[in-house]
Order: structure tokens, then C-alpha cells, then sequence
């Protein structure tokens, strides 16, 4: 499952070899979120860890944001195959979400700086991170829409929504407030049981 980012975006990767600068760049970017977040992360780090020239790094993601959020974008698409595929097992569809839904605080909890740098992505008066942060909603509404397949009540569509602003909630609890992933667990939990009970 991939984002639909469009074509017209700065410095697409089209041959094997900008495709490979392109992830090493991706690669360093995460790199160093882990080390030190998005506050401190440096272009010039960046070129360093990745090798590539920082005319290079600049083609390709023209804003620091704007690569911060699509290395988090094609980090998250990583994850979501593993969690359909745990999840996929399980007949009902709240415990079937609510399965997902932990496996991706999980993953974000391992990574307390995406959580904030997401968080910071929502509100970006950026068009190009907006447009990107766009695309990882959207990746996170065909993760709901994936776990509620075959499900016409409650409606999926109004779920989506609600759990959509819960993850942008809990982003900010565990990349700003330091809460615990199974406290922010619990809460998902509650909303998706409270969608289903009504």
C-alpha cells in the first residue's frame, strides 16, 4: 500500500540510481530523527549520513519539513502490511482495528520523535508538507478502511474520522507529552468499542 503523492512533486525519483540516493537520503533522515528529532535536524547531517551532495538533497526535498515528513511517510508505509497481515486473523472487526491500531502506537512509541514531527507536519502552512502530511492521512484512512472491510454499521466512514483524530491526538501525547503507549492504547481501544456500541 502506497501514498498517492503526486507526480508533480520536486525532484521525483525516476531511474534505479536517483530511486537509491533517494532512500539513503530517507534512511539518514529517520536516522537522525531517532538520534535527535526534527528540531535539531541539520540538511548538512543529512548530506553527511547519506553521502549525497546537498544540491542533491535539496532537488529531491526542497524544505527541511518536507523531508522530514516524507521520510515518516515512507516509513509508515513500511509498517502497515505487517499489521494487516497480524491482524487479518481476527473475525471481528473492532478487535481487528483496535490489534492494528496497537501495532502502530507500537511502532511510533519505538520512535518518539516521528510522533512529534507528524504532529508538527498537521499544521505546516507548507503546501508541499501539507500536501505530503495529505498523504500519510490517507495512508492511515486505507489502514481503517482495511480493518473495517465488510462492515456497513457502524458507518466506516464516521469511524475513520473519529479514530483519524484520536491518532492526531495520541501523536501529540507521545511525541509531546511523553505518555505511555499503553495508556494511549487504552484510549483507542475505549473509542473504537464506544463506535461499535452505538
Amino acid at each position: 500500500m502506497t501514498a498517492d503523492i503526486p507526480d508533480q512533486r520536486p525532484g521525483l525519483a525516476r531511474t534505479p540510481s536517483q530511486k537509491e540516493r533517494r532512500a539513503r537520503i530517507l534512511t539518514a533522515t529517520l536516522d537522525l530523527l531517532d538520534e535527535s528529532g526534527a528540531q535539531a535536524l541539520q540538511m548538512r547531517e543529512v548530506t553527511a549520513r547519506s553521502g549525497v551532495a546537498l544540491a542533491t538533497v535539496y532537488r529531491y526535498f526542497p524544505s527541511k519539513d518536507y523531508l522530514v515528513v516524507m521520510a515518516l511517510l515512507s516509513w509508515s508505509e513500511g509498517f502497515v502490511e505487517p499489521l494487516w497481515k497480524l491482524a487479518a486473523e481476527l473475525d471481528d472487526p473492532a478487535e481487528r482495528l483496535i490489534a492494528m491500531l496497537d501495532g502502530a502506537v507500537d511502532s511510533i512509541d519505538a520512535h518518539r520523535a516521528y510522533a512529534a514531527a507528524l504532529a508538527v507536519a498537521a499544521s505546516s502552512p507548507d503546501p508541499l508538507v501539507l500536501e505530503a502530511f495529505l498523504a500519510f492521512r490517507e495512508l492511515l484512512s486505507a489502514f481503517i478502511r482495511r480493518a473495517l472491510e465488510g462492515v456497513s454499521q457502524p458507518d466506516p466512514a464516521v469511524i475513520g474520522v473519529i479514530i483519524e483524530g484520536v491518532w492526531l491526538r495520541a501523536l501529540i501525547e507521545l511525541g509531546f507529552q511523553n505518555s505511555n503507549a499503553d495508556s494511549v492504547k487504552r484510549t483507542f481501544a475505549r473509542v473504537v468499542r464506544l463506535c461499535f456500541a452505538s
